[in-house]
């Protein structure tokens, strides 16, 4: 197996458990959402592309692993990377990641599951979003989703540039009163 590989199967399935606090801290677990590792080892787990360049062209649709009781689906069109999640039994919500930026864009390659114990059920989405658009720069932001309340949506984007210790910060407002009250974000 080639050695890139091995070192990302590796990061992947380190990933893949939840990490573990002090007790009764909130705690973590990752789901993976790289096409490009599931288009060259297929039988991975990590998302299942189901469905590539139909019914429009350039479109890829995968579900990935998610987190239950969510279901995560990643979706690409022309670019515009998008994750739509549902509870197993419930309707999709797709959340307009393809919005955070005006360009093309990528997510990932792993996003954060927030959750108060590993048997509970996630309450935020945290996810890294990258614009890929060329001289662009590639800007990132790490943004946060809240999945319990009366809406599952995206709630706060934190520029990573500009945010020290941006991952800490997007955890912190994940697992703070503010992510219940806090209005969705209005894309444009």
């Amino acid at each position: 197996m080639h050695s890139k590989l091995k070192a990302i199967l590796g990061c992947f399935l380190a990933a893949a458990l939840p990490s573990l606090n002090a007790e009764g801290s909130p705690i973590s677990a990752y789901s993976n959402v790289d096409f490009e590792l599931s288009v060259t080892v297929p039988d991975s787990g990590m998302c299942k592309i189901y469905q590539r360049d139909t019914p429009q062209p350039y479109a890829t649709f995968a579900e990935c692993l998610g987190q239950p009781p969510f279901q995560l689906f990643r979706t690409d069109l022309r670019g515009k990377v998008s994750l739509a999640i549902s509870r197993a039994s419930g309707p999709v919500v797709k959340i307009p990641y393809e919005k955070v930026f005006s360009g093309s864009n990528t997510v990932g390659p792993l996003v954060e599951w927030r959750m108060d114990d590993a048997g509970g059920e996630p309450y935020a989405l945290i996810v890294r979003v990258t614009n890929v658009t060329p001289n662009s720069g590639n800007p990132q932001v790490v943004t946060v989703a809240r999945l319990k309340g009366n809406s599952m949506c995206l709630v706060k984007s934190f520029p990573a540039a500009s945010t020290p210790h941006v991952n800490e910060a997007a955890r912190n407002f994940a697992d703070s009163d503010e992510l219940l009250s806090a209005p969705c974000l209005l894309l444009p």
